[in-house]
């Protein structure tokens, strides 16, 4: 009967744990998909990288063809 009551709270443990981690893990996504980090991932890509290139070239072909 102890080795049942020990197994009983072992698995409350786990589950506890995994409650704890599943929290962290949804306030990470809901932060990384919040509107105001949504606009300033975008606004990093349009500015640096591959994307500020395309941007420099649509702003070129833009202004060359009004």
């Amino acid at each position: 009967m102890a080795d049942d009551t020990n197994d009983t709270d072992q698995i409350e443990q786990d589950l506890a744990q995994t409650r704890a981690r599943m929290d962290r893990r949804l306030d990470q996504l809901g932060d990384r998909l919040a509107p105001n980090q949504l606009m300033n991932d975008a606004l990093a890509h349009v500015t640096g990288g591959d994307g500020a290139d395309f941007a420099q070239t649509l702003i070129a072909k833009a202004k060359a063809n009004p």
